[in-house]
């Protein structure tokens, strides 16, 4: 248009107005969702994904008439809205360029159809692996011959991810966003989704930069840390946000417990005890503990802090067990309830795995 060939400046201004626009419209459709909980997405679980894509064409349909609406709603800002955009001729036609013909040409429909397809499918790709089911397969084959781990399987449809489907997007995209979330929520799983109200985001988006943070939220970690996942025994783990990428879970045999207040100026030091958490948490760290003759057993210490545990009677039970998670949430509900001193000391009682059946046991924290 004339009016920027004359204003170079303005042409960014009005790349700002239309990037208003597309705020604003982002804002609406977010505001449609009815329900964030991904369990009443649809009427069943198990409703293909294209009925979800018939219901976000659907959405689209509804954002140019929201938007509409929301621009001639009679309020402040919708007066003032349609100020700006016309505002020193920006919308004049003028005499220097012909107006464009009425059949727009081909390769425009295309480019249109493609910046569409690729936010789409970069985000919608990673989301359906995440909801696909279960893992394939165990961690690990058993054979008359012993045992042994088996190999991680490429997710379906990544051999299709080479620029030239998909609205063109990439596996290197999807890996490249994946650690753009990771790097900017500190170097861990999880973070906000990508806010298209945020000035940077709507930028990328706008640049057709799907590597947003936020926007693709594959989880990253190590193969050895995500195998570790995979491989655990019990426990609907997959179930877990960022799985396999979640920390490891210690071994727990016990059920909820009873605490007694044993504090006293000779009680163990509290940073001594959560030290003790640290050592242990997220390990495979499993104790199987005599129970024949009842004697007191020391299972872990640090320092001034000490954890130990006896069974009360013997139920039939040669041994109990008792597993790194237990001995943690003890020392941490303990430290919550009696540590504000900087001291520590605490007894309770718990019913614990036995070689038989379940066996009470005390534990104390001195």
């Amino acid at each position: 248009m004339p009016y920027f060939l004359l204003h170079d400046a303005e042409l960014y201004n009005a790349k700002d107005t239309t990037m208003t626009i597309t705020s604003q419209s982002t804002t609406i459709a977010k505001d449609l969702l009815s329900d964030t909980n991904p369990d009443k997405w649809t009427a069943e679980k198990q409703d293909e994904f294209s009925n979800y894509t018939g219901q976000s064409i659907a959405a689209w349909g509804n954002i140019p008439e929201k938007s509409l609406s929301k621009l001639f709603d009679g309020s402040d800002d919708s007066l003032n809205r349609p100020t700006d955009f016309i505002s020193d001729g920006k919308l004049i036609e003028g005499k220097g360029i012909a107006p464009p013909g009425p059949d727009a040409p081909a390769e425009s429909a295309s480019a249109l159809r493609a910046s569409i397809s690729k936010p789409f499918f970069g985000f919608a790709n990673p989301s359906i692996w995440t909801v696909s089911g279960t893992s394939k397969g165990d961690a690990s084959t058993c054979t008359e011959g012993g045992c042994f781990d088996n190999m991680f399987s490429a997710p379906p449809g990544i051999d299709s991810l080479d620029g030239k489907d998909f609205g063109g997007i990439t596996m290197g995209d999807l890996i490249t966003g994946s650690v753009r979330m990771y790097q900017q929520n500190g170097n861990q799983n999880g973070g906000a989704a990508a806010d298209p109200s945020n000035g940077g985001t709507l930028e990328d988006l706008y640049n057709q930069d799907i590597t947003t943070p936020g926007f693709i939220r594959l989880p990253v970690c190590s193969a050895d840390f995500a195998f570790k996942a995979w491989d655990q025994s019990g426990g609907p783990y997959t179930n877990m946000v960022n799985y396999p990428c979640i920390p490891h879970q210690a071994p727990n045999h016990c059920q909820d417990s009873t605490f007694v207040d044993q504090t006293s100026d000779a009680s163990a030091n509290v940073l001594d005890c959560m030290q003790i958490v640290k050592n242990i948490q997220n390990t495979d760290g499993d104790w199987e503990v005599e129970n024949a003759i009842g004697n007191q057993h020391q299972l872990v210490q640090f320092g001034s802090c000490a954890f130990g545990v006896q069974g009360q009677g013997k139920n039939g039970n040669v041994a109990f067990n008792i597993g790194a998670q237990d001995i943690v949430d003890i020392i941490t509900d303990s430290v919550r309830q009696f540590g504000g001193s900087g001291k520590v000391g605490a007894k309770g009682v718990m019913s614990c795995d036995g070689t038989v059946k379940g066996q009470q046991v005390e534990w104390g924290l001195y």
